[in-house]
């Protein structure tokens, strides 16, 4: 032995050929080394039928792969889907989400620490920010019914919220000229959105525009 990692050489008896390894029903295994040598790479022979059987069951295990994959997205929390808290988290006990919370996911994002949050909202209208591995899906397709009519009443205290962009202000300095990500251009009063006072034209932000306005520039319907 020359003290290397590997060495080998090829069997020398009569007997041992690549026919009778086969007829030993001890299939060679492969291993790192097999790629620097010519010839030692073992790959198994199939007649026409197994190779019929082999492609069939191939294809089906595709198939049952898509589904897994396909059932593991439905049930994967993010936007309109309702969860419910199965974990409190860490940190101070007051700041933890009491497990058992349900809510219809409204958004997801992930923090400046890498964290994958969201924001749901219970049947009461109250929100929380959990972390979107302490939530499991337990409704991937709710009805919208009961969580439209509540963000509805929301709305009607609270206002519309639209993304919008600035275009202009006025000279007079009361009110600022925007283009809503539908494509929607208004003039905005600066008394009814606060988020423009400091606002530069080009920027787009999010603002929440009073339900008058919003619902008379056909952003929303009187019956939405």
């Amino acid at each position: 032995m020359s003290g290397c990692y590997h060495e080998h050489t090829a069997c020398s008896a009569d007997g041992c050929t690549q026919e009778t390894r086969e007829a030993s029903g001890l299939e060679p295994s492969n291993n790192k080394y097999d790629g620097f040598h010519d010839g030692s790479h073992w790959k198994p022979q199939y007649n026409s039928d197994e190779l019929a059987i082999q492609e069939d069951l191939n294809g089906k295990i595709n198939k049952l792969r898509f589904e897994i994959e396909s059932e593991a997205r439905r049930f994967t929390p993010s936007e309109g889907k309702v969860v419910k808290v199965v974990n409190s988290g860490r940190g101070p006990k007051a700041k933890r989400i009491p497990t058992g919370i349900v809510g219809l996911v409204k958004k997801s994002w992930t923090n400046d620490w890498g964290a994958h949050k969201l924001l749901i909202v219970d049947s009461r209208g109250q929100k929380w920010w959990p972390k979107s591995d302490h939530v499991e899906v337990i409704d991937p397709e709710p009805d919208m019914g009961p969580w439209k009519k509540m963000e509805h009443e929301e709305r009607q205290v609270s206002g519309y919220p639209v993304v919008a962009t600035v275009k202009r202000r006025a000279r007079s300095g009361k009110a600022t000229f925007v283009r809503t990500t539908t494509g929607v251009e208004m003039w905005v009063p600066m008394s009814q959105a606060s988020e423009l006072k400091e606002a530069k034209v080009g920027d787009t932000l999010s603002i929440m525009l009073p339900m008058w306005l919003a619902t008379q520039k056909g952003l929303v319907s009187h019956a939405s």
